[in-house]
């Protein structure tokens, strides 16, 4: 199963912005602090819980425009993975991270 969740944004990335710790930025600087909880729900979901969400592996170049770099990408349900296992994994981590 191929998970996406991201934010729609409202605005054009602002590929040369940085942000106060000179991180490069998303967007814009008057959404510095929405960036921020962005930035820190993707590493509490995505970067600290690849046992359970791993990558869902390269977004093929056509489609990368509509996704930010704070997206959920998984694929859950490799081998050893039931259907069960991956409702729970939906029911509790997706459903919290979204």
């Amino acid at each position: 199963h191929l998970i996406a969740i991201d934010f729609q944004p409202l605005v054009q990335p602002d590929t040369s912005a940085t942000n106060n710790t000179g991180e490069s930025s998303f967007l814009p600087k008057q959404y510095e602090e929405l960036e921020s909880k962005l930035k820190s729900i993707h590493d509490k979901y995505v970067l600290q819980k690849r046992d359970i969400m791993p990558w869902g592996g390269d977004i093929p170049p056509k489609a990368q425009r509509f996704f930010s770099p704070y997206a959920l990408w998984t694929r859950i349900g490799g081998k050893g993975t039931t259907t069960n296992d991956c409702i729970d994994i939906i029911q509790t981590h997706i459903w919290q991270a979204f």
